[in-house]
């Protein structure tokens, strides 16, 4: 018998009705799982259970239209054929009578948060558009960028700066962490190494080589395992180190 329940995207042309064709028409063997298995041990006793997305099955999420789950057992997506004795497992769908047992998807979403530089932590050899190394922050912490103030680095490779971020609380989620750089360079060949940083701990280092001589926006998202390290969004802070 069938030891899990797993969670997979379902493709049917009418997302309103089932039809027989439909079954064929999904990935049958090794198809992408939305979310952690499920024995069905779990499923006694009955009432409500619950499958965690991971970050296949919140992609899945349609914010226009329709959103399409299968539940399907482990031999049917693993492709084994099954030699054992009959059983089943009864799950309620939509079209059971009443409402009280119908499936639904349960959303917790969070407001857009940003993180801004403000405080330097190190300058290095850094100044900002007036040739002053006090308060480099104040120049790369507006809401809307502003190419008339900006912090530079020496010409010496190696030069570091880095800057302490506003406080963000943790959005209980892996996804959507992304760095966001607008910058350039006065000639050829020069880079710059980018790092988020908590504390003392590198979370995430992106290396830019070859920085255009004209404004550019550039942005990084940080994986999953990555945005999973950050263990204090109180203590961001992000280093620039020129090469």
């Amino acid at each position: 018998m069938s030891l899990y329940a797993i969670l997979t995207q379902s493709t049917q042309a009418d997302p309103t009705t089932l039809t027989t064709s439909d079954y064929s028409a999904i990935t049958l063997d090794s198809a992408p799982e939305g979310a952690s298995r499920k024995s069905w041990d779990d499923f006694r006793p009955e009432g409500y259970k619950e499958f965690a997305l991971n970050t296949t099955g919140r992609g899945w999420i349609s914010k226009t239209g329709y959103t399409l789950f299968a539940i399907r057992n482990d031999y049917d997506v693993d492709n084994i054929e099954y030699t054992g004795g009959w059983g089943y497992n009864r799950v309620a769908m939509s079209e059971s009578a009443g409402t009280s047992q119908d499936p639904y998807l349960d959303v917790t979403y969070s407001d857009v948060q940003v993180a801004r530089p403000n405080a330097d932590v190190t300058d290095g050899s850094w100044t900002n558009e007036s040739g002053s190394a006090v308060n480099l922050y104040a120049s790369i912490d507006e809401a809307v960028a502003s190419d008339t103030d900006y912090i530079q680095s020496s010409l010496s490779s190696g030069d570091t700066c880095e800057f302490s971020l506003s406080t963000l609380t943790d959005p209980q989620s892996a996804s959507g962490h992304t760095v966001y750089i607008r910058y350039k360079s006065n000639s050829a060949n020069c880079g710059v190494v980018v790092r988020l940083i908590q504390g003392t701990t590198i979370i995430a280092e992106r290396t830019y080589s070859d920085i255009p001589t004209e404004y550019t926006n550039i942005n990084f998202t940080l994986s999953e395992s990555e945005a999973n390290s950050i263990t204090d969004y109180s203590d961001l802070r992000i280093r620039f180190t020129k090469t």
